[in-house]
């Protein structure tokens, strides 16, 4: 069986390239800050990573020039910049809040990536996974 951001990633390379991060990011950014943090986007050479609190925002800044390496290390990907926030995501030009708990299972795709699918039907398909797994988890 595949797990959805699996088949997306095959269909988006950024998609994957994030799922790739994500995988290694315990490995990469250590189990603690790790249970705090989740990468969200990659775009260009810049990642950006969502927070459950201020502190952990604060944490990914000051460790910044120490991750940057180990996702090239552990990934293979180089990354220049991490742009990181606390709980929101952007999304269609609102502030969408991201639960405080980490889940031991993160969305696998950025909302924003869907969005740029070019086949409708995959991206209502999508869509609409993604409103499931939103019910289930909330």
């Amino acid at each position: 069986m595949y797990r959805f951001g699996s088949i997306l990633g095959s269909v988006n390379s950024t998609i994957a390239l994030v799922i790739k991060i994500r995988d290694k990011w315990s490995e990469i950014a250590g189990d603690v800050l790790a249970s705090h943090s989740v990468p969200v986007r990659l775009k260009g050479t810049k990642l950006w990573v969502v927070c459950d609190s201020p502190l952990w925002v604060q944490q990914v800044g000051l460790l910044t020039p120490q991750i940057l390496p180990r996702i090239k290390e552990y990934a293979n990907i180089h990354v220049d910049n991490i742009d990181c926030k606390f709980g929101m995501l952007e999304k269609g030009g609102k502030n969408v809040h991201v639960p405080h708990k980490r889940t031991s299972d993160p969305p696998d795709i950025d909302p924003s990536v869907v969005a740029k699918i070019k086949d409708p039907e995959l991206r209502r398909l999508t869509e609409r996974l993604m409103h499931i797994k939103d019910r289930i988890d909330g």
